[in-house]
């Protein structure tokens, strides 16, 4: 009985270790995609945003 235990607190003390590096990796990629969002496509829209107010609207 103590074995089956020992090795049940062992697999689930694995299992709960690559779930939190499953949960880190994750976050590193949400962080980068934010960065991206703020950095780069934010940014572009803007400029869009003002260049098409600036423009002659023609219909």
């Amino acid at each position: 009985m103590d074995r089956r235990l020992e090795n049940f607190s062992s697999r689930l003390s694995s299992q709960l270790c690559d779930i939190e590096k499953k949960i880190d990796v994750y976050a590193d990629r949400q962080c980068q995609l934010e960065k991206i969002i703020n950095e780069i496509i934010l940014p572009s829209i803007q400029v869009l945003g003002r260049i098409s107010s600036q423009s002659p609207k023609k219909r």
